[in-house]
C-alpha cells in the first residue's frame, strides 16, 4: 500500500533492508489520520498542560521511560537494526547512549521550569518571562538517527506542557520508535 492513503486499513510493509524478510508493518497514516491524531493530541493538550509542576508533568514520566529503555535495550537495538539496516552497535549506542540518556536529562531538568520571571533589561527596565505551553507541537523525525532524534524532540516538548504529534520519515520504518512511544 502507498503511504499517502486515508484508508486505516492501509499498511507498509517493514523489511530487513539485509534480507527482505517481513519485519512488521505499520498503518500507512494518510490525510484523515494526521487530522485525528492532531485533534487527539488538541484534546489531551488541555489536561497536559495544566499539570503542576512540571516534574509531574514530565519529568517521572521520562525518568521511567529512561528506565524500561534501559532494561529493553537489547530488543530495541535488534529491532532498529532489523527495520532499518543500522550496524547493531550504532543501533545500541542510539537506544542506550542517545534515547535513554535525553529521557534522563529532561528528567532532571524538568524540576528547574518555573512560571514567570522577571529579568532586568539593563536600563529599559524589567521583562517579564511566562513560560506556558504553546500547544500541540509537530514533529517530523529524519532517517539517520530516528529514535534518538525523536527523545530530542519529544521530551522538551512534553516537559513544556505542549502535546506532539510525530511523523517518522518514510524512509525509516518506525517500529523501534513506536515501541518505545507505546
Amino acid at each position: 500500500m502507498h503511504a499517502g492513503g486515508d484508508s486505516s486499513a492501509e499498511t507498509i510493509r517493514v523489511l530487513n533492508p539485509a534480507t527482505g524478510d517481513l519485519v512488521g508493518e505499520v498503518p500507512a497514516g494518510g490525510t484523515a489520520a494526521v487530522a485525528a491524531a492532531v485533534d487527539a493530541a488538541e484534546t489531551a493538550l488541555a489536561g497536559w498542560a495544566k499539570r503542576d509542576p512540571p516534574r509531574q508533568r514530565g519529568g517521572k514520566i521520562l525518568g521511567e521511560g529512561a528506565r524500561i529503555i534501559r532494561t529493553q535495550t537489547d530488543a530495541l537495538a535488534a529491532l532498529l537494526t532489523a527495520e532499518q539496516g543500522k550496524p547493531l552497535h550504532e543501533a545500541r549506542n542510539e537506544i542506550l547512549g542517545g534515547c535513554a540518556n535525553v529521557l534522563e536529562y529532561y528528567h532532571s531538568v524538568s524540576g528547574s521550569i518555573r512560571g514567570g520571571e522577571c529579568m532586568p533589561l539593563s536600563s529599559y527596565g524589567l521583562a517579564y518571562v511566562l513560560k506556558e505551553p504553546v500547544g500541540v507541537c509537530g514533529a517530523i523525525i529524519p532517517w539517520n538517527m530516528p529514535v534518538l532524534i525523536f527523545a530530542w524532540k519529544v521530551c522538551p516538548a512534553l516537559v513544556a506542557g505542549n502535546s506532539i504529534v510525530v511523523k517518522p520519515a518514510s524512509s525509516t520504518p518506525p517500529l523501534t520508535t513506536l515501541r518505545i512511544a507505546g
